[in-house]
């Protein structure tokens, strides 16, 4: 009997110590996770030289963007020759960009040439609808394929539209005719106005207003990790600029899930998308 009875209290004394230690275990991952949630995701880079780098009047690509109205090529990795991270590429004033079309104060069209470095004069007559050259716009990019002449444009009153248009052969042999089709209003904010916005895969991942930054933020992380499993996105404020959002130089999405920004001090920094 005595025995029988050691070897209860010995099989109670070993099963208190296992869900003692499942308990250490349990609070040790649950504390691990509230510390990555509590980290801030935002890594600092370095300093970006770029003298002129003033005032970001819209952003469309990772190398360039429009400062003051013109032209720049940016590069966050490596300087150019003038020993800053942006090089201007013309003296050309540029008013608005439509897909990779960049429409100058007087206006003419132009192209970039990357080989050459170079924006060259583009012949747009009847390639385009006369809409979207019109003073109300600020900027346009096509989505949906060639043929179905759909296009995400940012106006003046700061909202965003979804425009679609209908495309005729013009008799003449001069082009397209374009007829207006639909021009619905497709995002816009109570008390805020988009500034710029920024087109990736066919969709608006970013979107900055005067008051505060939107981005596409992949909720499953095992997207990443998978070749097999699609990525799930959730279009939200950004929360992290919440309190710093005036102090943000220039923003934009370098790849499917990190953000690089500038602050007013040129100093760089990046952080990822994953759950932020």
């Amino acid at each position: 009997m005595e025995e029988k009875f050691k070897y209860i209290f010995i099989g109670f004394i070993c099963t208190t110590i296992i869900y003692a230690l499942i308990g250490v275990g349990v609070i040790y991952i649950a504390s691990k996770k509230a510390e990555q949630i509590d980290e801030n995701p935002i890594k600092e880079m370095g300093h970006f030289a770029c003298e002129s780098f003033t005032n970001v009047s819209t952003t469309f690509n990772n190398g360039l963007v429009l400062n003051d109205g013109y032209l720049y090529a940016i590069n966050t990795n490596m300087k150019f020759s003038n020993e800053q991270n942006c090089k201007k590429i013309s003296d050309t004033k540029i008013v608005k960009v439509i897909d990779n079309l960049y429409v100058a104060e007087d206006g003419n069209i132009y192209t970039y040439e990357k080989e050459n470095d170079e924006l060259k004069l583009y012949d747009a007559s009847g390639r385009m609808p006369s809409y979207l050259l019109g003073e109300d716009i600020v900027k346009a990019f096509s989505y949906g394929t060639n043929y179905e002449n759909k296009y995400y444009v940012l106006k003046t009153d700061g909202k965003i539209y979804k425009a679609k248009f209908n495309k005729e052969l013009d008799r003449s042999g001069r082009g397209y005719i374009y007829s207006l089709v639909k021009d619905d209003v497709y995002m816009q904010y109570d008390d805020e106005t988009i500034t710029s916005f920024s087109v990736a895969d066919k969709n608006i991942n970013l979107i900055v207003t005067n008051k505060a930054i939107y981005n596409n933020r992949i909720v499953n992380a095992e997207c990443m990790q998978y070749a097999d499993v699609e990525c799930e996105l959730e279009f939200a404020k950004n929360e992290i600029f919440k309190e710093s959002m005036e102090n943000v130089k220039y923003m934009n999405v370098f790849n499917n899930s990190t953000i690089i920004y500038i602050d007013k001090n040129d100093n760089m920094y990046n952080f990822n998308m994953l759950g932020v």
